[in-house]
């Protein structure tokens, strides 16, 4: 129900919600500083593409990332820009998906869930953010596409679309385990039920599915082994990255509660909750197969990411996803409903409301550590970076050592990249500094008090964070936070040192 629009006025309208969210997502893309994970991306990435060299370790996630970024360096060359382009983009595709499916969804509610994900703080967050989150979004989504196309209208390329994009998805991130645990136990339920589930599979007879299944496993083997060049890639995908991941369960680093997607749902996506709280209704009266599918999807998706150890704020795009899709059925009901001009009229005062809260969320505030989407943000790094930055134009030859005993190594290696850099562990008892400049944190700076006195040295702020107390947690504290970002939890911050030796540098 789109009033009238027809089959041009709905393509523009699509085409108008994709230039909107190219357009926040590139707009100051390199200004804020790099976060340590998006550091680490960004300096294997360009070790990738100026050495050739990289193989896959499960705790930095899937290569796919790393393959895009390296291309994107070898293209336009290697800059803060171009290291988030690739999330970028990912998250502008991500917002065109649900026009694939306006047939089986509803031609109102798709064009809803592209201009939600368009403006959602979360999405424009970590679409702005150089991870594999905002890419592995978009992935998901594509399966799903793909997969309800099947169930509609099956098609002999659905299989081999499937398979590519399942492995790409693995090679994303490790988290595809979690999807397709839930797709799979959602399967087995609704066959118990006595849905129909493999009548469409049928449909195909079996040799669109053997080349699917071959074009996954052809795509996943070069993926991992990065073209055949690491064959050990393709055990330690199957093998070493679940088990990885499923030990960091036990950890639970990042220290955030179970209740942390929800409140990132109450203080963001309040709209998408809303709507998205309708779309369950209608789900659960009308029992439409793709509505329960979505819901089922939403509900195991927020269990399973609540309850694993590994919390941090960037999964929330994965249990957010259904519930966009939700919240597009839910205001395409209730527009059917009621008064038709009203609820879209109220449905864009809300929309212009959220998306003011995601620009200022991803683009005023993204290193701000009150930010329930800040993870340990980076804080006054530049002028270090500018000071470093005109001595090595001074100096070519300059040498630089930076204290990794606090988990330091990024994002400086991504920084000081073209430099001639060393990170070594300056807590060390036989640790003694050589560079021209050197970044020191505070215990180490106490450690070589003795060392440090041909240098000059200035402190700066280089993290700063806020750990939550869920415990804390109310409905008042969530207005305080909404009004004045009053904190629930202790902040902290971590202190370092420049020091440059004293005039005439070492030639």
């Amino acid at each position: 129900m789109l009033w009238g629009m027809g089959a041009r006025g709905e393509a523009l309208a699509y085409g108008a919600i994709a230039l909107l969210a190219l357009g926040l997502r590139l707009l100051a893309l390199d200004e804020r500083p790099f976060q340590y994970d998006e550091g680490q991306v960004a300096y294997f990435s360009w070790v990738l593409a100026t050495t050739g060299d990289y193989h896959y370790q499960p705790v930095l996630h899937g290569p796919l990332t790393y393959y895009l970024t390296a291309l994107t360096f070898l293209g336009l060359g290697a800059t803060d820009f171009t290291a988030r382009l690739v999330p970028a983009l990912a998250g502008t595709g991500l917002v065109l998906l649900p026009a694939a499916i306006r047939d089986q969804l509803g031609r109102t509610a798709a064009l809803t869930c592209a201009l939600l994900l368009a403006i959602s703080p979360a999405f424009l967050y970590y679409s702005r953010f150089a991870r594999e989150d905002a890419l592995l979004a978009f992935l998901t989504l594509a399966l799903v596409v793909v997969a309800i196309r099947l169930y509609d209208r099956p098609r002999a390329w659905h299989p081999a679309a499937l398979g590519a994009l399942l492995a790409a998805s693995f090679a994303a991130k490790e988290a595809t385990f979690i999807s397709v645990a839930i797709a799979g136990a959602g399967l087995l339920g609704a066959a118990v039920a006595g849905w129909p589930v493999a009548e469409p599979l049928r449909a195909l007879r079996w040799r669109p599915w053997a080349i699917g299944v071959a074009t996954f496993a052809v795509a996943f083997a070069a993926l991992f082994t990065t073209g055949s060049t690491h064959p050990g890639g393709l055990v330690d995908a199957v093998w070493d990255g679940p088990r990885y991941w499923a030990s960091e369960h036990r950890v639970h680093r990042g220290g955030e509660g179970w209740g942390l997607y929800l409140t990132m749902f109450a203080s963001y996506e309040w709209l998408a909750l809303a709507l998205g709280g309708a779309g369950a209704v209608v789900a659960l009266r009308r029992r439409q197969p793709l509505e329960l599918a979505l819901l089922w999807w939403l509900l195991a998706a927020t269990a399973v990411y609540s309850y694993a150890g590994e919390r941090f704020a960037w999964l929330v795009l994965q249990p957010l996803l259904p519930l966009v899709l939700l919240a597009g059925v839910g205001l395409q009901a209730i527009a059917r409903r009621r008064r038709p001009a009203l609820v879209m009229a109220l449905a864009a005062i809300a929309a212009t409301l959220t998306g003011a809260v995601a620009v200022r969320t991803a683009l005023e505030r993204g290193d701000d550590p009150r930010e329930l989407l800040a993870v340990v943000p980076t804080a006054d790094i530049d002028p270090v970076l500018q000071r470093v930055e005109t001595l090595a134009q001074e100096n070519p030859r300059l040498t630089v050592e930076v204290d990794v005993s606090e988990f330091s190594t990024y994002p400086w290696a991504w920084h000081f990249r073209d430099l001639r850099a060393a990170y070594p562990d300056m807590q060390h008892p036989d640790f003694r500094p050589s560079g021209d400049v050197l970044v020191v944190t505070p215990l180490a700076r106490e450690l070589l008090a003795p060392e440090l006195g041909d240098y000059e040295g200035h402190r700066f702020v280089s993290r700063r964070w806020w750990v939550r107390d869920y415990d804390r947690v109310s409905p008042a504290a969530l207005v305080r936070w909404w009004t004045s970002r009053e904190t629930w939890g202790e902040r902290g911050r971590l202190e370092s040192w420049l020091y440059v030796r004293r005039l005439p540098l070492r030639p």
